[in-house]
């Protein structure tokens, strides 16, 4: 009834301005509007007509009749936009939801009045939102199968010959001071791009590619617009050579913009793959390459560059939110497992876990949790982009035009603009609740993983032999589990944690998730913690999962969690290694991995480094803690694959015990 009668107001308000004065496209004429290329004059008395029967119709709720006088009006007179408005709102209230959609969209095409072009695409965005948020609730047995609506169907791509450096005889410099580099020799040009690289077949592949990423991108941010721009896309021939031509030390590429106009000057990227190995950090900083092509440069960094540059080119200078840019960008990469990534963050979410969304908007730095920062701006987007094809291009739009996010809130979902953000944040979490439950993958999730046996996949191998480090480690500090004094309580479950005769127990109340118990210690990376831990509850319960946790600097727990399960109630010996990487075993056996926050220098962010993270009841005794000083020497021996009887060497994982910084 509450919609009925909302849409009742919104038809009524529509009426009355059909009682007033279209404004005149020139001062002194009738109202016209130009359709195709013929100019259609609006008289006042047809503008006038029936007023007073449709009026009469819609109080009636005699919808149908209202809505043949209206399109009877608009045959006649093509030009009355502010009838058009009213059929279109006339449908919704009608209940015909697809006939009001085709509506709004052909005023949108003929409209030239930005007041009526905001309220088009605001509730164009209403229809649509709700259309894909039925199907999205709905079972999937009913048939609705979700599509990436990031993914872009591209060419297949010949590899072969790619990587050859064919002239690494540079150019003169193309941009000024202090972008007068030289670029590479192979030029290809397209329509909105210029292309350099050291390889003439890898100039036009990215040429063509650029602008099947462009037309995409056009399409579903910013409302099929024109570009009148033309990009350099500078390819250098290695990560060595981008870094001397302008590229930021641990990055993959770079976007750079006019310091005074903000629009794109260049986009530089590299040729050959990064040998990650010998490299100072994961994100392609430093090192050498070896002598393939970098895929991933070209399906993942350039759409990620290419949005930077659009996105650039749309605000035409105008500042854009700090959490925004980064976030598209990160959308369009296609190797990303987008709804993998909203789901893993819905474990948050559905905790309580996250930013309001007024903060987050509103941030004009990097807040301490820079990692949630990420994982939720990028959720938000790909909301945006789920809520239909033209609530990212309203809510983009709003904010080029220097509104606020409520105004773009508001166009975005088609809600009301007063308190928009807060409605927005409800919509939001509820859509996020949804991925927890819908596309969260606990078989495949690396936070969870098995103890049945040591994961043959590649990213579960240690980069040194974690395991012969801690197992001949003789410097081991005990903690004494005397009083919780020992422990920083975390969270509103910690008061279920109690010490007894030297024993550390949690038991959950009814109702509570898991829990967190902070450990007091003054090791930093690289070091390890050890315990036993013994299962209390019943064996393959939700509750059997345990494992570690980093605490950021506000006693919460961070993105950086490795929990596995505890398959039965004997003791455990549980391990935790916190170096580059945070590895969890159980029984000497690697049963889970991610990589560690504060490895590198940034423990200013971090307060307790470690916390036990308990799902169901567990008692913990003869916990000690020791700090890495070497890793051990001994290579790393896989296990027997206990299916096939052979070993499976963790290739690809081994590197140098450099990369590691042991402690002094």
């Amino acid at each position: 009834m509450f919609r009925r009668l909302l849409s009742l107001t919104r038809a009524i308000r529509a009426l009355h301005q059909l009682r007033q004065p279209a404004a005149p496209l020139l001062t002194g004429l009738c109202p016209m509007i130009l359709v195709g290329s013929v100019l259609i004059i609006e008289s006042p008395a047809a503008a006038a007509l029936k007023l007073d029967e449709v009026r009469s119709l819609l109080e009636k709720e005699q919808h149908g009749r209202a809505i043949d006088l209206l399109v009877r009006e608009i045959e006649e007179n093509p030009a009355h936009e502010a009838a058009r408005v009213l059929l279109a709102e006339t449908y919704e209230l009608a209940g015909k939801p697809e006939d009001a959609l085709k509506t709004w969209q052909e005023i949108m095409v003929l409209s030239r009045d930005d007041a009526t072009l905001q309220q088009g695409r605001r509730a164009i965005s209403r229809l649509q939102r709700a259309e894909l948020d039925m199907m999205d609730r709905a079972d999937p047995s009913e048939g609705y199968v979700r599509t990436d609506p990031f993914k872009i169907a591209m060419p297949e791509i010949d590899w072969t010959g790619l990587e050859v450096v064919e002239d690494s005889n540079y150019l003169p410099p193309i941009l000024p001071p202090p972008r007068n580099f030289q670029v590479p020799p192979f030029i290809h040009e397209t329509k909105h791009f210029t292309i350099y690289s050291t390889n003439e077949r890898l100039s036009r592949l990215v040429g063509e590619r650029a602008e099947i990423y462009l037309a995409f991108m056009s399409e579903k941010l910013f409302g099929n617009r024109s570009w009148a721009a033309r990009i350099p896309i500078l390819i250098y021939r290695d990560v060595s050579d981008y870094q001397r031509h302008g590229g930021p030390v641990g990055s993959g590429g770079v976007t750079i913009g006019h310091p005074l106009s903000g629009h794109t000057q260049v986009i530089i990227l590299f040729q050959l793959k990064p040998n990650f190995s010998q490299s100072r950090g994961r994100g392609g900083g430093g090192g050498r390459s070896g002598n393939e092509i970098w895929k991933y440069g070209i399906e993942s960094v350039l759409p990620h560059e290419l949005t930077h540059a659009v996105v650039n080119e749309f605000f035409a200078g105008n500042p854009t939110p700090r959490w925004m840019h980064e976030a598209i960008a990160g959308r369009f990469e296609q190797t990303r497992d987008h709804y993998g990534e909203a789901a893993r963050l819905a474990r948050k979410v559905v905790a309580g876990e996250f930013f309001r969304m007024r903060d987050l908007f509103e941030q004009d730095s990097y807040p301490d949790r820079v990692a949630l920062f990420y994982e939720q701006s990028a959720a938000v987007v790909l909301y945006l982009f789920e809520a239909g094809p033209e609530a990212m291009h309203a809510f983009l739009a709003e904010l080029a035009a220097g509104n606020d996010h409520d105004a773009a809130c508001a166009a975005a979902l088609g809600i009301p603009e007063e308190g928009a953000v807060e409605e927005f944040e409800r919509l939001w979490v509820d859509w996020m609740k949804r991925r927890y439950v819908k596309d969260l993958d606990r078989e495949t999730d690396l936070s969870v993983k098995s103890t049945a046996g040591p994961s043959r996949a590649v990213v579960f191998q240690p980069w040194v032999n974690e395991a012969d480090t801690f197992g001949s480690m003789e410097s081991w500090r005990e903690v004494a589990i005397s009083s919780l004094d020992t422990f920083l309580r975390v969270g509103k479950s910690s008061h279920n944690w109690t010490v007894e005769e030297g024993k550390l127990r949690f038991t959950p109340k009814d109702g509570e998730g898991p829990s967190l118990l902070g450990i007091r210690m003054n090791e930093t990376a690289p070091s390890v913690v050890q315990c036993n831990v013994q299962f209390l509850g019943s064996p393959g319960s939700r509750g059997d999962l345990f494992g570690f946790a980093q605490l950021d600097a506000d006693g919460n727990d961070s993105a950086i969690q490795v929990i596995a399960p505890l398959r039965d109630n004997s003791p455990h010996t549980v391990t935790v290694v916190w170096a580059d990487d945070l590895a969890l075993y159980i029984d000497g056996r690697c049963v889970g991995r991610y990589p560690a926050q504060s490895a590198s220098g940034n423990d200013r962010y971090v307060d307790h480094p470690l916390a036990f993270v308990a799902h169901g009841p567990v008692e913990i005794h003869e916990l000690k803690v020791a700090k890495i000083r070497a890793f051990s020497d001994k290579p790393i021996v896989a296990e027997a694959d206990p299916t096939t009887g052979r070993e499976g060497a963790p290739a690809g994982r081994s590197r140098s015990r450099s990369r590691s910084r042991p402690g002094p």
